[in-house]
């Protein structure tokens, strides 16, 4: 994103104050960053397939696993907060970014996908397509943040401009 459009959104709304200091740039930053992304490869008959999803919100990701609890019985849904299967198959195929950017978050080779297209493709998954897809979701929503404020703590980047 060009250093105008930053400098854009970071002018106050008319009725909102203005966002300076420390929060300002902090905004700033957040909504310039790109969302993570992960893929997965999946076998189908003779043809080997990429899925690639890109991050959401957290906000958004939060109301997606609320509306996705656990199922009674499933350890891995315990383990991470929310039913695996369900959330990889209601996964929006496309969500807006922290700049107000809609942005495609399920690419199958390369191609977005609507959200009918993945309904009926996720019904076609086998279980280890099912078990990576989830892993790649945890990982892109909770493990690389995780994984990057670690590294920036170690580096002594915590409070770093």
């Amino acid at each position: 994103m060009p250093i105008e459009a930053i400098l854009e959104r970071m002018r106050p709304v008319e009725g909102q104050p203005e966002l300076t200091g420390r929060i300002g740039e902090l905004i700033a930053r957040a909504r310039a960053t790109k969302p993570d992304m992960g893929a997965l490869e999946i076998a189908i008959d003779d043809l080997v397939a990429s899925i690639e999803f890109v991050q959401i919100t957290g906000p958004a990701w939060r109301d997606l696993v609320a509306v996705n609890p656990p199922r009674k019985g499933a350890t891995h849904d315990f383990a991470v907060g929310y039913n695996v299967d369900s959330l990889v198959r209601s996964y929006p195929t496309r969500s807006v970014w922290r700049n107000d950017e809609e942005i495609a978050t399920v690419l199958v080779d390369g191609e977005p996908v609507t959200d009918e297209q993945w309904a009926e493709f996720t019904t076609l998954l086998n279980g280890a397509g099912f078990e990576d897809a989830a892993t790649v979701l945890w990982a892109i929503h909770y493990g690389k943040p995780r994984a990057r404020l670690a590294a920036l703590q170690v580096a002594g980047g915590s409070n770093n401009g």
